[in-house]
Parts: C-alpha cells; sequence; structure tokens
C-alpha cells in the first residue's frame, strides 16, 4: 500500500505575516485533499492554538507540542506527557527569576503569571489571546510542552530534559528572549 502524505508547518507556511492563510494556500490544500492527498499540520504549537486555522482547511490530523501530542483523523494516537517532577523543578526554577511558563495540556495553556511582558509580546506577535493564568495547571492533567520565556539560558538546570530554544526578536522588551519548550 502507497500513502500519500504532506506535512505543513503552520507559521511562514500555512499563513502569512499577518497570520492569515492565503486564498492560494487554501487551494493548494483543497487540490491535495482532492487528490487523496493526507494534509497534516506539524507544529509546536499546542492544538488549541491552531484548532480555527484547521478547521478552514478540511484538516483532522496533526503533530502538535513539538511531537509529543498526535491526533489522526480526530483520533489521539501518541500522547508523551512531561513527567510532574520535571515541571515542577522547571516550576521552581522559574519562579526564582520570575519567569513565565506556559503549560500546556492536551485541552488547555495556562501561564504561571497573571501578566508578563514576554508572554503578552509573544502572543501579540502570533495574533493570538494572552493565555489565562493557573499556576496550578501543570497538576491538573498531563502536560506535553512547558515553555519558559526567559531571556537566559536554564537548560543547564534541567540536564535530563529535552529543550527546543528559539530565539525571538523581542521587540525591545529583553535582547535575546528565549521560549525554552520543555518536552518529555
Amino acid at each position: 500500500m502507497e500513502y500519500q502524505i504532506v506535512f505543513l508547518d503552520i507559521d511562514g507556511t500555512l499563513i502569512n505575516e499577518e497570520k492569515i492563510i492565503p486564498p492560494d494556500t487554501l487551494e493548494a490544500i483543497q487540490e491535495l485533499q482532492r487528490n487523496k492527498i493526507e494534509v497534516v499540520l506539524a507544529t509546536g504549537r499546542a492544538h488549541y492554538y491552531f484548532d480555527e486555522l484547521a478547521k478552514q482547511c478540511g484538516i483532522d490530523s496533526y503533530v502538535s507540542c513539538n511531537g509529543a501530542y498526535v491526533v489522526y483523523q480526530g483520533t489521539t494516537i501518541y500522547d508523551r506527557p512531561i513527567p510532574t517532577k520535571t515541571l515542577d523543578q522547571l516550576q521552581q526554577i522559574a519562579a526564582q527569576h520570575d519567569h513565565p511558563i506556559l503549560f500546556q495540556g492536551s485541552t488547555a495553556g495556562f501561564s504561571t503569571h497573571k501578566q508578563h511582558p514576554y508572554l503578552d509580546w509573544t502572543f501579540q506577535q502570533l495574533k493570538l489571546d494572552s493565555p489565562d493564568h493557573n499556576a496550578d495547571f501543570a497538576h491538573s492533567e498531563n502536560i506535553y510542552q512547558a515553555l519558559l520565556f526567559t531571556p537566559d539560558a536554564h537548560e543547564a538546570l534541567l540536564p535530563h530534559a529535552n529543550y527546543v530554544t528559539r530565539h525571538v526578536d523581542d521587540g525591545g522588551i529583553s535582547h535575546g528572549l528565549r521560549h525554552i519548550g520543555l518536552m518529555k
């Protein structure tokens, strides 16, 4: 059996700088689907940050949270949460430096801070609402990705964890702002 599949990133691939799907991109996706080619989103984002985009495209399969949470045709087929002990350690480190963390579970994402310039700036750039605050969210459901917003490198403090570091043009908030994505 031969499978035909296309994986699409979101930022800069599916959506443009204005964070919308250009008509020609939508048309190309529909052409792929008409030709029985599976279209799957593959992104670092959690699904609740791209559900509307996926609906617009008629896509119901995705690899999200940098591979930690995978859905195929609407059904979860893989999930690998971060151990609570690791999340607790990360939260302690972040609290020492007053850096926010965005915990992303399967149903929602919540920040450890009610408001923080690093979070606000990042979500403004993505044209998304800033996450709600719930400092205890890491203990209420499985967490698939934890984003630490910091100008500092904290990777050495949790050497057993896997990190994805994104250096961000921070618009003057802090030189070298990073999103450190912690994954299992």
